[in-house]
């Protein structure tokens, strides 16, 4: 007989119901010379029977071997010992394969001469028997993991999904008489391969057992045992300094793991089993991995259920803390308990509109004082970015110039972002004698706020700011192709309503180009309504002469001196060969827990970046302001510099690599090639048109694959620098252009749909399910009229990502409400609610100040109808009858379980719809 090409080896144990059907795949396989050694340990059932029949039946391909039960360990060595196949598999005997995938495996294995070949697989529900795809997350082709060690901290310890050169599996063995014994081999096999090949493709269909996955056993505690077998074996192969880190990795991660199970395990007799696990694991942990919370592997790669409850699972004494609390309770009870717990510690992702309150508190008080006394002066002007984060390079473009005489700017930065303004002023030679610097939430940034005629920001101003009849605003989207919100962005203080605000009542938005304009209007669901002026530019100098212009202060222009490419590298140390990379992310994702996701998978990718460069490349990264990268440790990856600005790197480098920064949209003498790295699946949705616009932009998902991209030195093609510049530049003129919607439309413009009629839909305080499905069910009423559904986002501050996720289809506008209440608001609410006098209180000075109030917070934006579903403050009722000439109250609160102030609200906003009330 020849030898066999793959011998699979079959532990079998008591799967009569499954052994069939795993047979029947193992024997319908497209490739000849096949050997299937099954080895009978010892089962019970029928499985022995089942094993006969196929044997006679095919007696040249099965063979089958019957031991004495001692575990699957033993089954697959004495498999192994019988087996002759130049490469083996091991295959679960109640699992089974696709029909071609021996002979995929070893066509792949030959040809490319792999030691070690993995594959991905579906997972199969056995209660449901849904079959799932688990692709793998290898991304590299032919390696080794001397050469890639990133890779051995994401392989998967399962042997069944390795096709293994038989010389490889020589002088190993699955350790027998413990649980997790596959663990130890999986990575002894990867450190021993030469070459490891991917096939990711699924290949194997593994029936996931579910009650042994969770059950706990005093076996459980074996995972130890696993770890330092796999850790002598390591020693004394010679490969345990090599792959440290990554083995201590694994062994976090695998007792993280054994922990996270224990939270949804309710079995209260088992408490002496569960504390002394945890004992067990955290004294090998405090005897063998003391430095674990320095492990670079556990700060990035770690799944993000187990990341986010570091301070349970990294504590002894939280862990037996939760045991011994929850022993006794039902699973209810011990659910409940363990939300409390999460509730009680800050999570990364989330957002405290709270705690930002009374952060701004300070500066509010101020601004609200300053705002009736103060009269804001032409002269004065106002600059932030990213609130007070970062340096817009606009502003040294500005600052570059000679202002007139009692000109005086006003740079909002925080106490971090100072030592990078002192280092560029030196670097722009900058005049800063007109320049003062103030702090967010601080009472000068309230009374600076007040107090300047010119404001320019990137994004929206606090929610207490309403702007002044005196007062110019600017507002720049030149610096991401999507808005920065509290939503997307950990960093960011601005929900959707601030935006749309500021969108609403600004003098300016300056836009890269058309394509950036209509993604902004589309993510801020104000398409069609929004008629602020905005003009294109992606030219800083020629921007900076137009602003100077309309902020009416007199200039000397000059332009700053950028620092170019050479000067970079000679005050960098950078040889002339050297490419030179530069990384500028924004980190946005869908909402704040993806980011937060986001932003631990890319700053895990740096570290397969930094071991896949090579001494003749250097990335800067220049990440976005608030987040920390530590690249201390990096030997080809340095942080820009704080005396250059990412304008100066995006002039001065090679390849330019981002995510979302509109730098891909603009027209500022681009480097050679120009990179979108997203380690996900364009995590934050952009418009049709602007993924269109960046289709030329070849993205990358993954280090290793940005890594061949940048290897092939790729070069921007003249077809996308042509369709970049001409979609990035500006009419020669450079003349405002009215927003879509306020006039005639041009011909090729998409931004505004066609639609009979805008409707407003306000449901008061908080949005219900009723609500939503008389919303849902007047919008399918009425197909031609775009609603948008507002309410009280102080009062339901979490209705966003409700709406996100159950009603993703419908626009929203959030109110956020003037927190100034004058004193005839106060009064009027006293005699309306409190004595009952709605039917015969004046409505005309209230409509009036309702309108005012409107206008200030929607500026000139103006709707058909409006439907007002439940009552508010009488504030925000008037404010909503001014939105539209037709106001609809549909308020049915007169029942006798409604209280006394309710009803007479209700009747008062019926007086303002001009409408009588119904009866509920």
């Amino acid at each position: 007989m020849n030898t066999p090409k793959v011998s699979i080896i079959l532990p079998v144990y008591n799967v009569a119901e499954f052994l069939p059907a795993c047979l029947d795949s193992l024997l319908d396989q497209t490739l000849d010379q096949l050997e299937i050694v099954a080895v009978n340990d010892g089962s019970t059932d029928t499985s022995a029977a089942i094993l006969q029949a196929y044997q006679e039946k095919y007696p040249s391909k099965l063979f089958v071997y019957t031991t004495t039960n001692h575990g699957v360990s033993h089954a697959r060595n004495y498999g192994f010992s019988k087996s002759h196949g130049e490469y083996v598999w091991f295959v679960d005997s109640d699992d089974f394969i696709q029909p071609s995938a021996c002979e995929q495996l070893y066509t792949k294995a030959v040809q490319d001469d792999n030691d070690l070949v993995l594959f991905s697989y579906y997972n199969i529900d056995m209660s449901s028997g849904k079959k799932t795809p688990f692709p793998m997350r290898h991304h590299n082709q032919n390696f080794s993991f001397s050469e890639k060690p990133y890779e051995m901290s994401i392989l998967s310890p399962y042997p069944w999904i390795k096709l293994i050169r038989r010389e490889l599996f020589e002088g190993l063995a699955f350790p027998e008489g413990i649980r997790f014994e596959d663990l130890p081999v999986a990575y002894l096999l990867a450190a021993k391969a030469r070459n490891v090949g991917i096939i990711d493709e699924c290949l194997y269909n593994y029936r996931k057992n579910v009650g042994f996955l969770g059950s706990l056993t005093p076996a459980t505690a074996d995972i130890k045992k696993a770890v330092i077998y796999l850790k002598d074996c390591m020693n004394s192969l010679g490969f345990l300094e090599t792959y440290r880190t990554e083995i201590d990795f694994i062994t976090i991660r695998h007792f993280f793991f054994r922990f996270w199970k224990l939270l949804t395990n309710y079995e209260t007799e088992k408490k002496d089993l569960k504390l002394d696990l945890i004992n067990q694991l955290f004294d090998y942990i405090d005897a063998f991995l003391p430095d674990w919370q320095n492990n670079h592997y556990v700060k990035y790669a770690l799944p993000d259920h187990l990341f986010q409850l570091l301070y349970l699972y990294g504590s002894r004494k939280e862990m037996l803390h939760f045991v011994n609390t929850c022993d006794g309770m039902s699973p209810n009870q011990q659910k409940a308990w363990l939300k409390d717990y999460k509730a009680g510690h800050n999570n990364a992702y989330i957002f405290s509109e709270d705690r930002l309150i009374d952060q701004e508190q300070p500066a509010k008080e101020s601004y609200l004082a300053s705002n009736t006394r103060v009269l804001p002066e032409p002269g004065y002007i106002f600059l932030e970015s990213m609130d007070g984060q970062d340096i817009h390079p606009l502003f040294l473009t500005l600052l570059s110039g000679s202002f007139a005489k009692g000109t005086r700017v006003f740079l909002s930065l925080t106490a971090k972002a100072r030592p990078v303004w002192q280092r560029l002023s030196q670097s722009y030679q900058l005049d800063t004698s007109c320049v003062t610097l103030i702090s967010p939430d601080s009472e000068d940034y309230g009374i600076a706020l007040a107090q300047c005629g010119r404001l320019i920001t990137d994004q929206p101003l606090p929610w207490y700011f309403h702007k002044g009849t005196k007062q110019r605003h600017i507002l720049l989207c030149t610096e991401s192709l999507i808005p920065v919100t509290s939503a997307n962005c950990l960093t960011s203080r601005h929900d959707l309503a601030k935006w749309q605000h500021t969108m609403f009542t600004c003098d300016l938005i300056v836009f890269p180009n058309k394509d950036i304009l209509e993604n902004y209007m589309e993510h801020t669901m104000i398409a069609g309504i929004c008629h602020t002026d905005t003009y294109f530019s992606t030219d800083n100098a020629a921007l900076s002469t137009y602003l100077l212009k309309e902020l009416w202060t007199p200039v000397d222009p000059s332009l700053p001196i950028f620092t170019e490419a050479d000067i970079f590298r000679q005050n960098e140390g950078l040889a002339a060969d050297t490419k030179l990379l530069f990384c500028c992310p924004l980190f946005a994702g869908k909402d704040r827990k993806q980011t937060f996701h986001y932003v631990r998978s890319f700053t895990d990718a740096l570290y397969q970046l930094d071991n896949d460069l090579t001494d003749k490349q250097i990335l800067y990264l220049a990440p976005p302001p608030g987040y920390q990268v530590d690249c201390s440790s990096f030997k080809h990856i340095r942080l820009l510099p704080i005396q250059y600005s990412i304008t100066d790197l995006i002039r001065s480098c090679d390849v330019l690599i981002t995510d979302y920064c509109s730098i891909l949209m603009a027209d500022c003498n681009l480097p050679t090639s120009v990179l979108r790295f997203l380690p996900e699946d364009d995590p934050y949705p952009l418009s049709s048109s602007l993924q269109k616009a960046l289709q030329f932009v070849p993205a990358c998902t993954n280090a290793p694959a940005l890594i061949r991209q940048l290897q092939a030195t790729l070069s921007v093609s003249d077809a996308f620098a042509s369709d970049m510049l001409q979609a990035a530049k500006m009419p020669e003129s450079r003349e405002l252009s009215s927003h879509p919607g306020s006039g005639d439309l041009s011909q090729n413009d998409t931004t505004v749909p066609s639609i009979k009629e805008h409707i407003l839909w306000f449901t008061g305080r908080k949005i219900s399910s009723e609500q939503m499905d008389q919303l849902s069910s007047f919008i399918s009423q009425h197909p031609d009229a775009q609603v948008w559904l507002s309410y009280n986002v102080l009062q339901d501050p979490k209705a966003e990502a409700y709406l996100n996720i159950h009603f993703p289809d419908i626009w929203y506008l959030p109110l956020r409400m003037n927190p100034a209440r004058s004193l005839f608001w106060k009064i009027s609410s006293f005699f309306i609610t409190r004595l009952g006098l709605a039917s015969i209180y004046p409505t005309g000075r209230m409509l009036r100040l309702g309108k005012q109030a409107y206008t200030r917070y929607f500026g000139p934006v103006s709707f058909d109808q409006v439907f007002i579903q439940a009552t508010d403050n009488l504030q925000t009722i008037a404010f909503c009858a001014a939105a539209a000439p037709n106001v609809n109250c549909n308020l049915k609160t007169l029942g006798a379980d409604v209280s006394f102030a309710k009803r007479c609200q209700t009747v008062f906003a019926h007086r303002l719809a001009g409408k009588e009330p119904g009866t509920g």
